[in-house]
């Protein structure tokens, strides 16, 4: 048995058809329909998921730093080195920075703590690393009240990066995720190397 769908108003007025007595016409309409109905669904839903994960990484920053990198490291300098490092981070269609931060690197706790200011506020960073990965992750915590008050929220911020040797620096993303704001964007930390003189003439007595 053949089955057909006519499906029209009560009042006699046109709607989705499919039936044989369709007209070829009628019947592209009513497909256009189906898939504009369908296709608005699909957006409403990837939407939905993209506003969800805004701001989030896809991994905790313990599962991020124990992942293998897909570089081989043997052999190249080892990279977590206490002193101070410049950062800049893409946000906002350009980049912001350097600033300049004094980072110090446990290496027998795999931790990682210093403290600095950008152009959202003073901030401390608080992570861990991976000395077999070479990789990096940091949590910015934002002192409320210092800085830009339309950007510092006092909001913590999450940084993930890995070990470039190509470029010696670490590379890749921060996140960010506040009742009134959520994104991500590039992220890069370097050492300054002419920063071990400066270090050791501040520490002198």
């Amino acid at each position: 048995m053949l089955c057909s769908i006519d499906i029209s108003g009560s009042g006699g007025g046109s709607g989705l058809c499919f039936s044989f007595k369709c007209t070829p016409m009628q019947i592209f309409i009513s497909l256009f329909l189906v898939m504009l109905v369908v296709g608005t669904i699909i957006c409403v839903i990837l939407a939905c998921c993209l506003q969800c994960s805004s701001g989030r990484p896809s991994e905790a920053n313990a599962d991020f730093i124990c992942r293998d990198s897909v570089k081989c490291h043997n052999g190249e300098k080892y990279p977590f080195e206490t002193g101070v490092w410049s950062f800049r981070y893409y946000q906002y269609d350009k980049w912001h920075g350097p600033y300049r931060v004094l980072l110090t690197f446990d290496r027998s706790l795999g931790k990682v703590t210093g403290q600095g200011t950008d152009d959202v506020g003073s901030f401390t960073f608080d992570g861990i690393f991976s000395s077999e990965n070479f990789r990096l992750a940091l949590t910015q915590q934002y002192e409320a009240g210092t800085g830009d008050p339309t950007q510092n929220l006092g909001h913590t911020s999450t940084i993930q990066l890995t070990w470039n040797s190509d470029n010696n620096q670490f590379e890749g993303a921060w996140y960010v995720r506040t009742h009134k704001y959520s994104g991500d964007g590039e992220f890069e930390l370097k050492f300054e190397a002419d920063s071990i003189p400066l270090l050791n003439t501040n520490n002198e007595c």
